[in-house]
């Protein structure tokens, strides 16, 4: 009924890129067709919940302590067990308390983002779709990366180029987009070379290369045998969302 309404009154604009919706104003009703993607920040929360980040802390300073371990009297090794546990203890509730911040700074649990696009290579137009889980129909709310959706909306910001992605933070909002994107570039050459490594390994040559002891080749940016990208994790985080985009209220999402 709302759409028959907004068409009849002719207030539907239909951007087909970035060039269409230049003149796009807050407030203004649109609808499109995408197909969609997760925000990479919200999705790797997904994962990296508050107890998984606290478990791999308590581990890590386990590890770490164990290393220092020296057999001696009961006494000395209950002493030893006490303060190793009270070091797990402290980091693991830190590190908890960290990701929960970070979650929240997010609204990962509140508001849900997803990157629609339509145009493609220079007029390429991205839709920051904001949906909120508890008007979901069904308790999966990532069921719009299922297919192809049209989407009804009401725009909620100007048009933004290469818009940074904590732009919406509360806390993180304050880290430099520079400094951001020069960290987001170290993690994604450290998990590249990780990768590299791994493939070189899986398909290791006859003549038997240790890609593990090739540590100038792979601050080279190595190939794996064959001169092939790895193909073990395709990992890229990307500390912007690229090109133009345009913040989105949805109203309604049609199969």
């Amino acid at each position: 009924m709302v759409r028959t309404a907004l068409k009849g009154r002719q207030l539907i604009r239909r951007p087909r890129g970035r060039s269409s919706a230049a003149r796009l104003r807050p407030g203004d009703f649109v609808e499109f067709t995408a197909t969609f993607t997760p925000n990479q920040a919200s999705a790797l929360l997904d994962v990296l919940t508050p107890e998984l980040v606290e478990a791999i802390t308590r581990k890590m300073i386990h590890d770490k302590g164990m290393q220092d371990f020296i057999p001696g009297a009961p006494e000395v090794v209950q002493k030893f067990a006490l303060e190793l546990q009270a070091r797990q203890d402290a980091g693991g509730v830190i590190a908890r308390s960290a990701t929960e911040a970070i979650r929240a700074d997010f609204r990962a649990t509140k508001t849900r983002e997803f990157y629609g696009q339509v145009g493609s290579e220079k007029d390429a137009l991205t839709f920051i779709t904001m949906c909120e889980p508890a008007h979901f129909v069904l308790d999966d709310e990532d069921r719009i990366l299922d297919g192809t959706y049209t989407v009804l909306a009401k725009v909620a910001g100007p048009l933004v180029d290469d818009e940074p992605l904590l732009s919406r933070n509360k806390l993180l909002e304050r880290i430099h987009p520079t400094a951001l994107d020069y960290g987001a570039q170290q993690l994604n050459d450290l998990v590249h070379g990780q990768m590299t490594k791994l493939s070189a390994l899986l398909d290791k040559d006859d003549d038997g290369w240790n890609p593990w002891e090739d540590e100038e080749g792979a601050a080279d940016g190595a190939r794996e045998p064959g001169g092939e990208d790895p193909a073990v994790f395709d990992f890229h985080f990307d500390s912007r969302i690229r090109g133009a985009s345009i913040r989105v209220i949805p109203i309604a999402i049609f199969v």
